[in-house]
């Protein structure tokens, strides 16, 4: 009888261990079905020096920067010293790319990199200085007169000079500004354009975000934010 005992106080013992084990596995399993739930899939890769940086599809927008027509507008419209990795329009304007006026396009972001910076381990401490470097170089204004100006007797600044009316860290991993440009192209009424400038960490590298929207009135920076903070969540859970 004592060494039934004994037997069934082993087997209850290696029970609980066995119970132990496969609790343990089952929670490893979880942790890791979360942690890859929560990284954003690439819709296409892109390269920079020696790294790639995840261009994830988003809801509401096409990244299509591969499409002859998409590429050519990005590439003539950018800096030299940037690279373009990645151009997203909404569906709306995707389905109907071939047939508009792409110039005149909204709602739309490009992610971008500065050439000079892509063997550059960046850092927290990075994004502080590009954000200073960006206030000290742009026009600044205060929004809530910048505002009453806009409404009332429409922006009053140089054709293609960004101003800045925001600027803020979303996160440890990137920061954001606001600006107003004022645009005036051949054939099309001047108007303003409201964007935001991001710039966020993405698999060790500096990379830059740019999230455009046509001023209507005030409840378009409403909605800029909202929408650039979303975007710039997306890309974040894709660089993991």
């Amino acid at each position: 009888m004592v060494e039934r005992i004994e037997v069934l106080m082993i087997s209850g013992r290696a029970n609980e261990t066995m119970k132990k084990l496969l609790l343990s596995a089952i929670i490893i399993i979880v942790s890791h079905y979360v942690a890859h739930s929560q990284h954003t899939p690439c819709a296409r890769e892109a390269t920079f020096g020696e790294k790639k940086i995840c261009l994830p599809a988003i809801d509401g927008y096409q990244e299509c920067y591969t499409e002859a027509v998409v590429k050519e507008l990005a590439d003539a419209t950018e800096v030299s010293m940037n690279s373009v990795l990645g151009f997203y329009l909404n569906t709306e304007t995707y389905d109907a790319m071939y047939s508009l006026e792409l110039v005149n396009i909204d709602d739309y972001f490009k992610v971008y990199a500065t050439n000079d910076l892509q063997n550059y381990q960046a850092d927290g401490s990075l994004l502080d200085d590009m954000r200073q470097m960006l206030s000290d170089n742009f026009i600044t204004k205060n929004w809530d007169e910048l505002s009453k100006e806009i409404d009332q007797v429409g922006l009053d600044a140089e054709i293609g000079v960004p101003v800045v009316i925001d600027s803020y860290r979303q996160n440890s991993e990137s920061f954001s500004m606001v600006l107003l440009v004022k645009y005036a192209f051949e054939g099309i009424p001047p108007y303003t354009m409201a964007m935001t400038v991001n710039g966020y960490l993405s698999n060790d590298r500096l990379v830059w975000m740019a999230y455009y929207l046509k001023y209507e009135d005030q409840e378009t920076i409403v909605r800029l934010k909202s929408n650039s903070h979303t975007i710039v969540s997306e890309l974040l859970k894709a660089s993991i």
